[in-house]
């Protein structure tokens, strides 16, 4: 049988694991990166300080263990900051992530909205209106997809806009936009909330997700779907379709 002091070991690495995985998503984006590695290194500090204290090893020793942490999450910070490039927010055209098509609906470009999925042409192709208000405009070109959208609040007022999948912010100070990889543009709030999300997944198929307000209209979260393209969409849909109606 394992020993009390090996399971307790276990379990602090295990800590250790989900700690890093937590946080792991948070370490590319600049504006994150510093509060996620000082989470990670007092996490993992303070699981060896009490590890090494309950082996009874001396202070300077656990001492040694805890500056060891803290100057391993300053190399990944320094790391990150000389050698990692994020993209930036510019024109540059979404990539697929993969070159088949996925031939979930017959439509040029079709768009996963949770488990529906909606049919449109290769320009301006409008998936779904939530109320009066249009959803995120997609166009494909040779280059790549292009994504043409407006951020509403719940009083109807803009608060950003995406053009050409440049993002910028017209109203408050608590969004702000990551781009991943070549085939994500995502929009999202201090509280890393999607509010917006759109997945290249292929030449024929986008992903959509987010939290889509429009005045008085409820509001809509679409989630994640299946992006399985072995078997066609049960339901092909022809856009634009209407998420909520205009009270």
């Amino acid at each position: 049988m394992p020993s009390k002091d090996f399971l307790r070991a276990l379990a602090w690495c295990a800590f250790g694991g989900l700690l890093i995985a937590w946080n792991a998503p948070s370490l590319l984006p600049p504006e994150h990166r510093l509060i996620a590695l000082l989470l990670i290194a007092c996490g993992l500090s303070l699981a060896l300080f009490v590890e090494m204290m309950a082996r009874q090893l001396s202070l300077d020793w656990v001492l040694a263990g805890v500056a060891a942490v803290i100057g391993l999450a300053g190399l990944v910070w320094l790391g990150l900051r000389f050698f990692y490039v994020p993209l930036a927010n510019d024109n540059a055209p979404l990539l697929p992530r993969r070159a088949a098509a996925l031939k979930i609906c017959p439509g040029a470009l079709n768009a996963g909205l949770g488990d529906r999925w909606v049919q449109g042409g290769v320009k301006n192709f409008v998936p779904f209106r939530v109320g009066t208000c249009p959803g995120p405009s997609l166009t494909r070109t040779a280059a790549g997809l292009t994504v043409n959208a407006y951020g509403y609040d719940s009083s109807g007022t803009i608060i950003f806009r995406i053009q050409e999948n440049r993002f910028t912010l017209l109203l408050g100070d608590y969004l702000h936009v990551h781009r991943p990889n070549r085939s994500v543009l995502g929009v999202y709030d201090k509280g890393e909330q999607e509010i917006l999300r759109v997945d290249y997944l292929a030449p024929d198929a986008v992903r959509i997700r987010g939290r889509f307000l429009c005045g008085d209209s409820a509001p809509i979260i679409l989630a994640g779907g299946s992006d399985n393209g072995s078997s066609q969409a049960q339901t092909c849909l022809t856009g634009p379709l209407q998420l909520a109606r205009a009270p």
